[in-house]
C-alpha cells in the first residue's frame, strides 16, 4: 500500500468535510486508497478528533498492523459456524463481525471490512443453496423489487387511467411481505418505500437484496463490485445494513421475492385491478389490508404463518434508529451576482467568493445545504413559500455594493436615468431587504422592462405603483404587460385605410391593384 499521511487526510475529510475525490486531487493519492483507508478508520471504532498520542504511525499498527514480518493476509472467517450461530438467539452479522475482527487482530490478521464480510457471507449462503435445502437464518436478508403488475388511479377530470407501481418486500426467513403502491419509480419513492418496509418490519437486516433496477443499481457487471445508486448507498449506511443486488439472470438469488411476486400478483394484486381508485392513498390502503390478511394466513405445507415465523425473528433484527432515514433531492445551482443560489423557488446565500460557481445542491423536507467540489459551504432552513430567501450575512463581503456588477448605487443610479417614479420604486425595495442583496434580482427584473417596453412606460405604472402602495415585482410587470397591450390595441384602431393599404404590395400579372379597389375591399 502507498505510504499516506493518514493524520492529514482524517483533518480535511473530517475537520474540513472535504469528500474523497477532492481530497485524492489535493494530497496526490488514489481515489480508492483514500476511499479504502476512510471506510477502514470507520470501522475500527477509533474517535475523530484523535486521541492524544495517535498519529502516522500508531494509526497504520492499529488499522494495518505492520508489526509483522511479513504483511497480513485475509483470513476468510469460518462461515459455517458463522450460519449455525445465527440461528441461535442473540447473535446477528454485526456482532459475529465484531467477534471475527478481534480475533483477526490477535492473530496478526488482516480482517474483511463489514461490508466484505457480508458480501462473503451472501456468497457462501447463495452457493449452498444451490447444492442444499439450507434453512434460511432469521434476520439476515429482506428482498426487495417491484411486481411487476400495477395498478392504476382513475384521473377524475379526464377519466384517464395512471398507472400505480406496486413495490414488494419480504423477509427471507419468515417470508413476512411489505406492498407498497408508488406514483412513479424514481429514487425518492424507492427510498421511501424501503424505509416504509423496514418500519413495518419492526427491525433492519443484515443486508438487502434488490434486484437490478435503475433506482437500485446503476451497473452490476461485475457482481462482487455492483456500483449502487448514491442515494440508497447512504440509505443502506444510516440504517447499518448492506446492499447486496442480485447478480444478473441469477433468479434463485432473490427466489423468494420472485415467489412473493407471483403469490401477490394472483392473490392480492389481481383483485385490486379490477377495482377502481382515485389516489395512490386509495390504493395504498387497500393494499395494506389486504396485505395484513395474507401475512395472518396460515402456510399451506408448514405450520405458523408469515407472521408468527416474523415474530420469531424480531429480536434478529438490528433495532431501528430513532428517526426515519430522510431522502435528499440533488440538483445543480450557479451562484449569481447577489450571492444567492435559486433552488425550487426559494434562494440560498453562498459564500461571495463562490459567485457565478456551480454548486450541487441537497435538500430534505426540512434543510437546505450546499456543496462545492464536496465540500459544505453553506446550509439553510428550507423556504416555506415562494420567492421567500434565507441569507447568512457572514457569505456576503463587507463592502458588497462595490463587489460585484450588481450593486446599491448602480441600480439606484440606472432607476434614475428612467425617471424619478421608477428611482423611488427601486430605492423603496432596496431599502425595505434586510439585506440589499436580497432585493438585486427583483431589481434587475424591474429595470429590464423598460427595456422591453419603453422607459416612459416602465416611469408611468411606477408612479401608479407608488401612488397606490403597491410597490412589487409582480404589479410592475403585469401593469407594464397590461398597458402594452391596450396602447397596442389603441394603436391598432387608430390605423385608417390608406395606413393598412399601405402596409402591402399585392400585384397581379395585369397589374398592382389600385388604392381605391383596397379601400372598397376594406369597407
Amino acid at each position: 500500500m502507498q505510504q499516506l499521511n493518514y493524520v492529514e487526510i482524517l483533518r480535511l475529510a473530517y475537520g474540513k468535510g472535504m469528500g474523497v475525490r477532492r481530497l485524492a486531487q489535493t494530497l496526490g493519492y488514489p481515489k480508492t486508497t483514500v476511499g479504502r483507508f476512510l471506510q477502514r478508520f470507520k470501522e475500527s471504532g477509533i474517535a475523530y478528533p484523535l486521541p492524544e498520542g495517535i498519529g502516522n504511525i500508531e494509526l497504520k499498527e492499529r488499522l494495518y498492523q505492520p508489526t509483522q514480518e511479513k504483511d497480513p493476509s485475509f483470513v476468510l472467517p469460518d462461515y459455517d459456524t458463522i450460519h449455525k450461530l445465527l440461528s441461535l438467539k442473540g447473535y446477528n452479522l454485526k456482532k459475529l463481525w465484531e467477534r471475527y475482527r478481534l480475533e483477526c487482530d490477535a492473530d496478526g490478521n488482516r480482517p474483511y471490512l463489514y461490508s466484505q464480510f457480508c458480501r462473503h457471507y451472501a456468497d457462501f449462503v447463495r452457493e449452498k443453496r444451490r447444492t442444499l435445502s439450507l434453512e434460511r437464518i432469521p434476520g439476515d436478508e429482506m428482498q426487495v423489487d417491484f411486481t411487476g403488475l400495477t395498478l392504476f388511479l382513475k384521473d377524475d377530470i379526464s377519466g384517464d387511467n395512471i398507472p400505480a407501481y406496486v413495490f414488494i418486500a419480504i423477509l427471507s426467513y419468515s417470508n413476512y411481505t411489505y406492498l407498497e403502491a408508488m406514483a412513479s419509480m424514481n429514487s425518492a419513492n424507492w427510498i421511501r418505500a424501503n424505509t416504509h418496509a423496514l418500519q413495518y418490519f419492526g427491525g433492519v437486516p443484515a443486508f438487502v437484496t434488490p434486484d437490478n433496477a435503475k433506482v437500485a443499481v446503476t451497473e452490476n457487471k461485475d457482481w462482487l463490485d455492483p456500483k449502487i445508486q448514491q442515494a440508497y448507498l447512504e440509505w443502506a449506511s444510516y440504517y447499518g445494513t448492506v446492499v447486496l443486488p442480485a447478480r444478473v439472470r441469477h433468479p434463485k438469488d432473490k427466489s423468494g421475492v420472485e415467489g412473493a411476486v407471483r403469490i401477490v400478483s394472483a392473490r392480492i394484486l389481481s383483485d385490486l385491478r379490477e377495482r377502481t381508485f382515485f389516489s395512490i392513498d386509495e390504493v395504498n390502503n387497500a393494499l395494506w389490508e389486504a396485505m395484513d390478511a395474507f401475512n395472518a394466513e396460515p402456510f399451506a405445507r408448514k405450520p405458523g404463518s408469515r407472521f408468527s415465523w416474523h415474530q420469531e425473528e424480531l429480536g434478529k433484527l438490528s433495532p431501528l434508529p430513532p428517526v426515519a432515514f430522510e431522502f435528499s433531492e440533488r440538483a445543480k445551482a450557479t451562484v449569481h451576482n447577489d450571492y444567492h443560489v435559486a433552488y425550487d423557488y426559494g434562494y440560498y446565500s453562498a459564500p461571495y467568493e463562490l459567485v457565478r460557481q456551480e454548486l450541487e445542491v441537497r435538500a430534505t423536507a426540512g434543510v437546505v445545504t450546499l456543496y462545492h467540489r464536496g465540500w459544505v459551504v453553506a446550509e439553510h432552513p428550507r423556504v416555506t413559500r415562494k420567492g421567500q430567501r434565507r441569507t447568512n450575512p457572514a457569505h456576503l463581503p463587507k463592502d458588497y455594493q462595490q463587489y460585484a456588477a450588481w450593486s446599491g448605487p448602480k441600480f439606484r443610479s440606472w432607476a434614475k436615468s428612467v425617471g424619478p417614479n421608477t428611482f423611488m420604486v427601486i430605492d423603496t425595495l432596496l431599502g425595505r431587504a434586510e439585506y440589499e442583496v436580497q432585493a438585486f434580482r427583483t431589481c434587475v427584473g424591474i429595470l429590464n422592462l423598460a427595456k422591453k417596453s419603453s422607459g416612459d412606460l416602465l416611469e408611468q405604472v411606477c408612479a401608479d405603483a407608488v401612488a397606490h402602495g403597491r410597490i412589487s415585482y409582480r404589479y410592475i410587470k403585469d401593469s407594464v404587460a397590461l398597458a402594452g397591450q391596450k396602447l397596442a390595441a389603441a394603436q391598432h384602431s387608430a390605423k385608417s385605410p390608406l395606413q393598412e393599404a399601405d402596409r402591402y404590395v399585392l400585384k397581379k400579372k395585369e397589374g398592382a391593384f389600385s388604392l381605391e379597389n383596397l379601400r372598397r375591399n376594406d369597407r
